[in-house]
């Protein structure tokens, strides 16, 4: 990473776009546990961003419906 910083003025900005706080992440650490949970956490607060939630139904009772057999049609030649 030390040599991608040297070659790029935005790689602070480049690397928030890809949910990488490069400070505070363990990058300059080799902290790969700390980086990966705090990667996942981001990847998980904007992937709920996306997620619309709906009522509890856990308590709601469902209709049930069974299966009948329908006859079958010859083919018409």
């Amino acid at each position: 990473m030390k040599t991608f910083k040297r070659h790029n003025d935005e790689l602070k900005r480049t690397m928030k776009s890809h949910l990488i706080d490069i400070e505070k992440d363990g990058v300059w650490d080799n902290d790969y546990d700390k980086f990966y949970h705090a990667r996942l956490k981001r990847i998980s607060k904007a992937l709920n961003k996306f997620i619309i939630t709906q009522e509890d139904v856990s308590n709601v009772s469902l209709d049930v419906y069974e299966d009948i057999e329908e006859p079958e049609i010859d083919a018409v030649e």
